[in-house]
């Protein structure tokens, strides 16, 4: 869903639903980072990515700037851990 944002052609209709499903992941990672003591870093940077994406408060970006952090927020997750380990 990031990388088809990139696409000219979409509708406000799908960026709303892209916050959605975005914020959600980025909210359940947190959460789950958090719980695993090891991966504290990662869980920082997953509350970044929800309250950039949160779909109540929205952040006004242009759209060449949210291009940019939708290509961050798809590094990210390609990034991100599994499987954090429980200490």
């Amino acid at each position: 869903m990031l990388l088809w944002a990139l696409m000219p052609f979409n509708t406000y209709g799908y960026f709303m639903l892209l916050r959605i499903v975005v914020f959600t992941y980025a909210a359940f990672q947190t959460v789950r980072f958090f719980h695993a003591s090891t991966s504290q870093p990662h869980g920082w940077i997953a509350l970044g990515v929800a309250l950039a994406y949160n779909p109540i408060h929205y952040m006004h970006f242009g759209r060449p700037l949210w291009n940019i952090i939708n290509v961050v927020t798809v590094v990210l997750i390609l990034i991100s851990p599994l499987s954090p380990k429980k200490t």
